[in-house]
This record gives C-alpha cells, structure tokens and sequence, in this order.
C-alpha cells in the first residue's frame, strides 16, 4: 500500500516535470536550432554569390510568429543595392541529388513571392530545356553544375578562396565548441534565434532599438575579446545587421529632406511603427489612470511626475541620425557598405584571419578606400554610444593594417615623398592601384613606401601577391565622423 501511495503521489509531479519544455531558459525562451554545417554545393553558391558583390547568409530558417512553428529554409540568401538605392535580392535552391524539379520549382515561386525576392534561382546537376523554359514562366532560373563553374571560372574565383560565411572548413572546425557554448549560455538564446532568422530586414527601426540594446548589454558584458567563435559571431553578427537595418533607412529616407530625414528617424526610433498620437493617448491615459488610482487608495491628491509618462527618445539617436547622414553624403559608394562590413567583421574578427586579396576583387571600383572608410566611421559611431567594444575597432583596423604590412614586399612601390598609402589591385584584379589619404591627425607622419622588392643582403626577393592594404588602421582609435561624440548614453 505504502508503495502505490507513493505512486500516485508521484505520477502528477511526472506528468508535471514532462509537460514542461525541457529546453527553455527562465525567460521561456526556446533554445535555439544547433549549428549544421550544410551541403558543400550551398556554400559555393553563397562563394559565387558574394564575389558577385552581394551580402549573402546561408541556411535561413523561416519562421511563424514568435517562431512557434518552422515553416521552411532558405540555402542562401542574397541582396545587394543598386543605384538609386533599390534593393535586389535572390534566394536560391541547392540540390545536389536528383530530386524532381518541378515541385521545388512551384515551391520557390511562393517563397519568392514571400520574399519579394527580385530573383529565384534553383541549381541541379542537369535540367532539360523544356523544364527551363517552365521555370522562367514561374519567375524561377534553373542553373546547371556546369553553368556555375563556367561562373566561377570567368569571376577567377580560387578553389582555396572561401570569404566571408561561405567557408565550410570554418564552421566544421568550430562545430563542437559553437553547439556546446550555444547550448550553456541560455541567456544568448533569444539574440541567437533573432540574429538567425532575420531575413527580409523590413521593420528597421524595430531591429535597431533592439541590436542597440543587446550590443550595449555584449559590450558590457565582454571587457575583451571572447575566445570562442559563437560568442565573437554575436557580437560581429549584431554590429553587421545593424549595418543592413541602417541601409534600408537611408533606402526609405533617400528622398528625403535633411530636415525631414531627422524627423521621420527620431519618429521611428522612438514610437517604431505607432503614430505619435496614438502613443502620446495612450500615455496620457495612464497618466490619469494612475493619478485616480493613487486618489483613490491614499485619499489624497498626490503629484505625479508626467515625464514618467512619456515617451523617451532611444540613447543613441543623435549617433544614428548622424550615421544615415554619412551614408548619403558617400551615396553612391556606401551601397556596398553591408556587404563590405560583414566581410571585414566576418572574416578579421569572427574567424581571425587576415585582410585578404579578394575584397579588391570584389568591389573593383576605384573608390574601395572610400567605401571601406565608411565602415571605419560605422563601428566609431557606435564605440562612441556604447554600442561596441573599442577593440573591435582596434582589432578590425589595426589587424587589417598589419596584415598587409606583413606582405608589403609585394606591393608596387611608390614615392617616399607622397603623403600617401597605397591600396594595390590584386592580382586578379590588374594593375590599378588606389591612394587612400591619411587623416589630418596624421599628416605630418609620413607614409612608408611599400615596395614591391626588397634587397636582402644583396639579393632581391619579389613576393607574390597575397594581401592588400585596405587602410583599415588609419585613425583607428579616434572619432572619424561629425556622429562621433557626445552622444554617449546607455
């Protein structure tokens, strides 16, 4: 009897500990999907897709609301901007196998059309004509293996050049010490989930009080740089997706008036997608609803500070205004600065490797030094507000710098007496090189030429091209934009 007492007593707790989700933090957010690492063919479509000079992601999960329920994934995603800010995006379909294309076909033109993505591609093994021809009915491109070597072959994109997130190798080395620091740091779950399932970018304003908040709270909580790839991906991931919601506002206010663009960006950071009106009403209501309550309970009237019931402007605005101001004062070159920021963050602070040839490629317009400056002037804006750890900037720019001094043997030679640093071309790019001017704060130090041979007790040793000097050190440590200064809250 004692033991089926016991039982019964038992059971409901059981039934309790079992209905309760085994994998949330006290938050009740849910953990997050673990790291895969993919097919191969997704990453060199997401290789192509970015020496293609687009800002591409892979594997992006789609969601219901709140995420409760996982519709379907995207093998890559990819947009860039054109002139005159207008986004493109694509998404794409890798199959490896021989999997029917027709229904895939029909199922990215729904996807698309949730998207309002410009393009769908689907890449197979092989596709016969008539199917071709079917998909471009549909708003769908078929591309064959053999096309998209033929791609990668005019684009001379190397078999060991892997930038960015289309590394493979990256993400096999670091999948057990990712998942295992993923699973420990629940309070990492709910920007984990947001950072990988954003996708369209639409509600800007939303997703930048929100980077703001969590990036402040990152650079609070890591006084130095943190060891494990997962927690430098937060942090390089949420300053890259700050850098997309900030294009797609300079996309929205590029008509604009300068007076208006401030107004309608205080607007938004501060009452997101309600009217003014509206939550000023809403305010003013509990405003008096409070004052009646407090009446009503103490008997007496009791002053309420109304400031208490407004709505306060985010910290950081000024430096945010200030920013979108600079990306259309450097139109039409800032267009590339999502892009160009999460390859530089990607690739220097996520995975710690050096400043590499391919970005040249990438971006081959003469004016690189200008658009990687704007990115320079991003992550001082927001070391300013307390958005960003100073030795992201250190780290991204310093590295940068040193990476190609290291190689600066290869590197064309040019007159000592020019207050100049050298950008060369790669070496698939040609021979044009690009002059990037120091800051006036170091005008008076002069350039050190970097040449292309360099005797070594009487010998001359010529090194291949392998680096590039992007500049990225240049007045690393101090403001570079009018945004920089006081605005320092957080």
């Amino acid at each position: 009897m004692a033991q089926k007492t016991s039982r019964r007593k038992v059971e409901p707790n059981d039934k309790q500990k079992s209905a309760r989700p085994p994998e949330q933090n006290r938050s009740g957010v849910p953990k997050p999907s673990a790291l895969t690492i993919g097919d191969e063919l997704e990453y060199r479509i997401a290789r192509l897709h970015i020496f293609s000079g687009f800002f591409v992601r892979r594997g992006c999960p789609i969601y219901t609301i709140a995420a409760l329920d996982r519709a379907t994934d995207l093998d890559v995603l990819a947009f860039r901007y054109s002139e005159p800010f207008r986004r493109e995006m694509i998404i794409t379909e890798c199959k490896s196998g021989n999997t029917a294309p027709l229904d895939r076909i029909f199922w990215l033109t729904g996807v698309r059309d949730y998207m309002q993505a410009t393009q769908a591609f689907l890449i197979r093994k092989g596709t016969k004509w008539n199917i071709k021809d079917f998909a471009k009915e549909c708003g769908v491109q078929v591309l064959d293996l053999a096309r998209v070597t033929e791609i990668e072959a005019t684009l001379k994109i190397g078999e060991d050049e892997w930038p960015g997130v289309c590394e493979r190798a990256f993400f096999e080395a670091n999948l057990a010490t990712w998942n295992r620091a993923l699973a420990s740091e629940p309070r990492f779950w709910e920007l984990y989930q947001t950072l990988s399932s954003e996708i369209r970018f639409d509600d800007a304003f939303v997703g930048i009080n929100y980077l703001l908040s969590q990036l402040r709270l990152l650079t609070r909580q890591w006084g130095k740089p943190p060891d494990e790839p997962y927690f430098r991906f937060l942090l390089s991931e949420s300053i890259t997706q700050m850098a997309v919601f900030l294009i797609r506002i300079a996309e929205q206010s590029f008509d604009l008036s300068s007076e208006d663009r401030h107004g309608f960006i205080r607007k938004g950071l501060t009452y997101g997608n309600l009217e003014p009106q509206y939550a000023d009403r809403i305010l003013n209501s509990a405003y008096n609803m409070t004052r009646q309550a407090v009446q009503h309970y103490t008997h007496q009237f009791v002053d309420i500070d109304k400031s208490l019931f407004l709505m306060p402007v985010p910290p950081g605005t000024d430096g945010i205004i200030g920013f979108v101001d600079d990306l259309l004062s450097a139109y039409p070159a800032s267009l590339s600065f999502p892009q160009i920021c999460d390859l530089i963050l990607f690739e220097v602070f996520t995975k710690r490797k050096e400043a590499r040839g391919w970005l040249k490629r990438i971006f081959p317009q003469s004016n690189l030094a200008v658009r990687v400056d704007v990115i320079r002037r991003f992550i001082a804006m927001l070391v300013s507000i307390g958005a960003c750890p100073a030795y992201v900037q250190d780290i991204v720019f310093v590295v940068g710098r040193s990476a190609a001094t290291a190689d600066a043997k290869q590197m064309p030679a040019v007159d000592p007496g020019q207050n100049s640093a050298t950008l060369p071309a790669d070496a698939g790019a040609g021979s044009n090189t690009e002059r990037i001017q120091p800051p006036a704060s170091d005008a008076h130090k002069p350039a050190t030429a970097l040449p292309e041979k360099t005797e070594q007790g009487g010998a001359t040793t010529k090194r291949e091209p392998h680096q590039e000097d992007l500049g990225l050190a240049e007045n690393a440590k101090g403001p570079t934009s009018k945004t920089d200064g006081p605005d320092r809250q957080n």
